[in-house]
């Protein structure tokens, strides 16, 4: 269809209407009486020669065809409003996405971090959470910022700090863990690192028991949740977290870097 004859207005009607499976809801949405809205589906329906709804009792259905239309004109005028909003105070504000890891974004060092970075009013920051393996393409991500030795391929790789491991548990378990050895008898949750507890180990000179148990995401809560110990970045070193609902259990930890990391320009 050349851009000209397209209707913008039966389309928008459209969408709106596709999401919400409802005239009365999409109405409100857009300011319109359900019969105007109504008018403007039939309009699009005399337009594409199809009907993009079967009406049922109650709710509206989409059609093949409405299938096929709706999502397309969804990332459509999404597109648009994301673009529009980072117009405002007469500049133009580019975003930028930056995936943390939750242990480094729950933590007030992340707070402290922020705010001691001048803003850069022409910039819209917008971080997303996720675990250390993410793909920063495949999540749309600008930058990351990762835990590990900076070997990321395709990637390059910064350096902005340093980051104690230390093994942590919930406050009741700490009276029966009392030397490293009394971890053996623990059950011991790993992340997606998969050498720490054996770095941790070996840095007291000691052998890592058999690690069985999970390999879990989001470490945060885990000893809140069970009777077990994990390995969990401490800031600063050897402190508790979060209202002392995890302890840390030795004032020993080992260093894992943490990583500024960006697509490499080739």
């Amino acid at each position: 269809m050349d851009r000209p004859i397209i209707p913008l207005s039966a389309l928008r009607a459209f969408e709106a209407a596709a999401r919400h499976l409802t005239l009365s809801k999409a109405a409100v949405e857009l300011c319109v009486t359900q019969a105007a809205l109504s008018h403007q589906i039939r309009n699009l329906k005399d337009r594409l020669g199809v009907a993009p709804f079967r009406r049922v009792p109650r709710e509206l259905v989409l059609t093949e065809e409405g299938a096929a239309l709706a999502p397309v004109l969804t990332r459509s005028l999404d597109a648009i409003s994301d673009t529009l909003d980072r117009f405002s105070g007469d500049r133009y504000h580019e975003a930028l996405h930056v995936g943390v890891v939750g242990t480094f974004a729950t933590d007030c060092s992340f707070r402290g971090w922020r705010a001691t970075r001048r803003p850069i009013w022409e910039v819209d920051l917008r971080v997303f959470t996720n675990n250390n393996r993410v793909s920063i393409p495949g999540k749309g991500l600008d930058l990351a910022i990762r835990f590990g030795d900076g070997s990321w391929h395709g990637l390059d790789a910064c350096r902005i700090m340093d980051a104690p491991l230390t093994p942590m548990c919930a406050p009741t378990l700490t009276s029966s863990i009392i030397h490293p050895e009394d971890l053996g008898t623990q059950r011991l949750l790993r992340s997606y690192r998969a050498s720490e507890w054996e770095r941790w180990f070996t840095s007291l000179g000691l052998n890592c028991p058999p690690l069985r148990d999970p390999m879990l995401d989001s470490p945060w809560h885990w000893p809140t949740w069970h009777r077990k110990v994990t390995e969990l970045p401490c800031f600063p070193p050897h402190s508790s977290h979060t209202g002392q609902r995890q302890a840390a259990l030795f004032a020993c930890s080992i260093i894992c870097p943490l990583n500024l990391l960006g697509l490499r320009k080739t």
